[in-house]
């Protein structure tokens, strides 16, 4: 079932007439969700804590081996969502220079020293070709990161492009929060398991 708070903000994002105090207020809203989500999705084991009342209570402690790496410029407007959840975490940047449909090149990156023995949140609120996402996350593959500590956040995206690259990496595991059944999915949540060969990290033709 549709989640009509998060349809109704959509359709506020998407609205020409929204206001721009309005326009950031719900995309702000939602990008949070995101986050949240996407922190619901981070391994976690059993802990025994001692409440006030001497009572013990069974709980669950998510990893603390985690960093955000967002990508330049629309990545870093979910910095502030992340930040808001998980005080002090490190974030780093990528930076992938457009120059037409296709041509994509990687100019900069920031990244933390020990990546490869972190859960990484990879933040791009929007999806259009996919180049950026996929030259990404191969860098983070080609510097260690498990493909299956690789959680990518993503607030808007086209449909035809993910079902472009479900088909292009059959060995990826894609788990969308939630997708529009129009020209727009509303793609709050995807974790990326690369299970294809390195050689296959390129970006499309």
């Amino acid at each position: 079932m549709i989640d009509l708070k998060i349809r109704g903000m959509h359709t506020l994002i998407r609205d020409a007439k929204t206001t721009t105090h309005d326009f950031i207020f719900y995309s702000d809203r939602l990008i949070r969700l995101v986050v949240e989500h996407g922190l619901g999705h981070l391994p976690f084991k059993e802990k025994q804590v001692i409440t006030p009342t001497g009572s013990v209570y069974t709980g669950v402690e998510f990893c603390k081996r985690l960093c955000g790496i967002s990508i330049i410029r629309s990545g870093e407007s979910m910095e502030n969502a992340l930040r808001a959840c998980c005080k002090g975490i490190k974030i780093g940047k990528i930076l992938i220079h457009r120059e037409g449909d296709n041509g994509q090149q990687l100019i900069y990156h920031n990244l933390p020293k020990d990546i490869a023995d972190r859960n990484v949140l990879l933040l791009d609120p929007i999806l259009g070709t996919g180049n950026s996402a996929v030259q990404a996350i191969c860098l983070l593959l080609q510097n260690g990161v498990q493909e299956s500590n690789i959680i990518f956040l993503n607030l808007i995206s086209v449909l035809v492009i993910l079902l472009i690259a479900s088909d292009q990496y059959r060995g990826v595991l894609w788990q969308q929060f939630y997708l529009h059944a129009l020209s727009f999915s509303y793609l709050l949540l995807c974790r990326f398991q690369f299970v294809c060969p390195r050689t296959k990290c390129n970006m499309a033709p």
